[in-house]
């Protein structure tokens, strides 16, 4: 909980991660699948700059040092690192896969988030975006590289105020026990 405090639950990262995806489904209405998966690989590396450029309109701090729980966060990074093979096989064999690879990929990292911050919002989120997303890719063949990333977007802009609810209630907790 107080890790959560801390950091007021890094809601600058799914901040950014709203930010990426929605530029993801502008650009799947103008630019082919082929230059959609390579600009999304490539901006996807933006994707945690722009979250420490968002850590002070957001109030959260992603660079704790002195919290035991702050080695999490490499994990957590292995956890989506080892879906990139996966995304990267789809894009040379079956491009209509990498929307798909990609959101729940891009996704495995959150259940350690969530665990390390003690928040369920980040636990859920993943589960609800996998379905989501896959609901989707078989509902909507022809709008995938829009519809998903779409989804994905929308998808966090819920859990931000539901991570800031529950760090809300950390907080209530944390003066209750003083």
């Amino acid at each position: 909980m107080e890790f959560a405090v801390q950091t007021n639950g890094v809601v600058a990262a799914p901040a950014a991660g709203a930010i990426y995806w929605f530029a993801l489904f502008v650009l799947g209405r103008y630019v082919s699948p082929y230059n959609w998966c390579l600009i999304a690989f490539i901006a996807s590396g933006l994707m945690f700059p722009l979250a420490l450029l968002l850590q002070k309109p957001t109030r959260s701090n992603m660079m704790v040092k002195d919290n035991p729980l702050t080695g999490a966060s490499l994990a957590a990074f292995i956890n989506m690192a080892v879906a990139w093979p996966i995304t990267i096989a789809a894009f040379h064999t079956a491009i209509a896969l990498v929307p798909l690879a990609l959101a729940i990929g891009m996704s495995l990292h959150l259940a350690t988030v969530g665990w390390s911050l003690g928040l369920r919002s980040y636990l859920v989120h993943p589960i609800v975006r996998a379905i989501a997303v896959t609901a989707l890719w078989y509902a909507l063949p022809a709008h995938r590289f829009t519809a998903i990333p779409l989804a994905v977007s929308a998808i966090y802009l819920v859990t931000i105020p539901c991570v800031l609810r529950e760090v809300a209630m950390a907080r209530e907790f944390l003066k209750l026990r003083m």
